[in-house]
């Protein structure tokens, strides 16, 4: 049985005026799942991507974004909180 431990809505990296986009990340038998679809296209994507990694992958995966993060943080002033919780 998959365990959810994050579901929000992100803001659409191609324009802020589309639709925005559903991030989901689960642990399931071991492995870690993140599935993205259209926010007008959730709870059941017909276009939706789902990626599956292992704990050695997911780990450089978070490495990588603690990395965007730190390059990030200093300019990061000019951009409010666009995520939202998935209703």
């Amino acid at each position: 049985m998959a365990s959810k431990f994050y579901e929000k809505i992100a803001a659409n990296y191609q324009g802020f005026a589309q639709p925005g986009v559903v991030v989901h990340v689960v642990e399931n038998d071991g492995g870690i799942g993140l599935e993205m679809a259209a926010e007008n296209d959730w709870p059941q994507p017909k276009n939706g991507l789902s990626a599956f990694f292992n704990v050695d992958e997911a780990r450089e995966l978070v490495s990588a974004i603690e990395s965007a993060i730190r390059r990030a943080e200093p300019k990061s002033a000019a951009h409010p909180r666009r995520v939202k919780d998935v209703n």
